[in-house]
């Protein structure tokens, strides 16, 4: 995840923001500023998700039980006691992850809106300090916002698979250590495979960031200085500039 908070560096809170001392001194400490300004609903997305989780690792186990205990002795009591149990463990689970969704939801706009509010708090600012051109600052500004926002929703996912994988591993102890040590050793190979190509996307995120301030900086200077370039005829020239400049970024976005 890349958020370049250079652009608006010693920005102070807006009205109403909780911004913490020195948020705005690096990009991580401004992350954790955003993320934070909706504490208790990200929280809540995290319970909410971790219990969808551990409802969602429930089934395969009151199916077997179902299957083994029901079934398999032919006891409609005992069908109709279980399908009960799975019918209530569907409905937790839905639940959960119907108000968990919502929380991380606002947790993720406010995160969002903190951002852009910090940034017109910053270019605002009458002792001035941002050196980047309007088009540049407006395009990071909106990028980071919605990177600082999908980064909140991870970190409630992030809860509720952490869950999931312990549950899954106590259960799977009391019928095979083989399987939860597969389980356990998968996971940290996944997550080592995950730091390698997160490297990898951090780079071209940041390129895309920059293709698109460009692209959104030359539009500017376009629309501004249109009846200059109608004047000396360099409107086909000023066009396909452009074209280069947004099929770069069309290009790093894609990547």
């Amino acid at each position: 995840m890349t958020v370049s908070a250079a652009p608006w560096a010693g920005a102070r809170p807006a009205e109403g923001s909780a911004l913490p001392p020195g948020a705005t001194r690096s990009a991580r400490s401004l992350l954790r500023g955003a993320v934070t300004t909706r504490r208790r609903d990200l929280g809540l997305s995290a319970l909410l998700t971790s219990t969808h989780q551990l409802g969602e690792s429930m089934v395969p186990v009151i199916v077997g039980a179902t299957i083994s205990g029901a079934v398999a002795r032919g006891s409609a009591r005992a069908m109709a006691g279980w399908l009960l149990v799975l019918a209530a463990d569907f409905a937790f689970l839905s639940m959960s992850y119907r108000f968990g969704a919502r929380a991380g939801l606002r947790a993720s706009l406010h995160a969002e809106h903190s951002v852009r509010m910090w940034v017109a708090d910053r270019v605002l600012d009458p002792a001035g300090g941002v050196a980047q051109p309007p088009g540049e600052l407006l395009s990071r500004a909106t990028s980071d916002a919605m990177r600082v926002g999908a980064f909140a929703r991870v970190l409630t996912q992030a809860a509720g698979a952490l869950a999931a994988l312990l549950v899954a591993t106590v259960l799977l102890l009391r019928f095979s250590v083989v399987l939860a040590a597969i389980i356990v050793v998968g996971t940290v190979v996944l997550l080592a495979v995950q730091t390698l190509v997160s490297g990898v996307l951090r780079r071209r995120s940041a390129h895309e960031q920059y293709a698109q301030a460009r692209a959104t900086v030359l539009a500017e200077d376009l629309v501004r200085g249109l009846r200059v370039l109608r004047g000396v005829g360099a409107q086909r020239g000023a066009a396909e500039e452009y074209r280069a400049a947004s099929g770069d970024a069309v290009a790093a976005s894609l990547a």
